[in-house]
């Protein structure tokens, strides 16, 4: 790491950084190059509200999950807050056992009445969540437990909906999931032909 710098993760030598959607908690485990010891220095990282704001996403961003969630949840309202992105959030509010396909629904009937545009559902796992999610045909939802998944799940499937499991990941990598979420965008072209093909009705 080059002292007094913030770290980055950095798949490739090779890759674009200002594309690896990392976030302000980013960091570089490794580089092999010392030419890119410059280039680390010098990048910005940009917050989750610019993202957005880039993205024109002018609707909050929705957030839900069930009782084994919850406490990552916040966590990330805490964080996305702290940061000026607009958050709704709809459920659990307390840790007393719930169903987590209620809460994925409640998403799922928000997008598909464009309520909001994306969202983050966290379960213990994240899988129950993208089950029950994609089950409405406006859904996307993609289960992630490191950054370049989530950043690949935008750019090339057009994913709206992320879902972390809270006894998977620790807070601090899911804030990095969120902000390669948050910080892509889908490509289109050959991708749009792809995604186009993936409902059944």
């Amino acid at each position: 790491p080059v002292a007094g710098t913030k770290k980055l993760y950095v798949t490739n030598v090779g890759d674009d950084l200002a594309s690896l959607g990392v976030g302000k908690r980013g960091r570089v485990r490794a580089y092999r190059k010392p030419s890119l010891i410059s280039t680390v220095v010098s990048v910005r990282i940009s917050s989750s509200a610019k993202y957005l704001q880039e993205q024109n996403m002018t609707k909050p961003l929705g957030i839900a999950s069930d009782h084994a969630g919850l406490d990552l949840k916040r966590a990330l309202v805490t964080e996305l807050e702290k940061r000026g992105v607009a958050v709704r959030d709809f459920g659990t509010t307390t840790g007393d056992s719930c169903d987590y396909p209620d809460f994925a629904h409640a998403v799922g009937r928000a997008i598909e009445g464009a309520e909001i545009e994306q969202a983050i559902l966290v379960c213990g796992t994240g899988v129950g969540m993208s089950i029950a999610a994609n089950r409405h045909a406006a859904v996307r939802a993609v289960v992630c437990s490191e950054p370049l998944s989530a950043r690949m799940a935008r750019q090339h499937n057009d994913a709206n909906v992320l879902c972390i499991g809270a006894r998977v990941v620790g807070a601090g990598t899911a804030i990095d999931i969120v902000d390669a979420f948050l910080a892509a965008s889908f490509e289109g072209g050959r991708h749009a032909t792809r995604v186009g093909k993936i409902n059944l009705a």
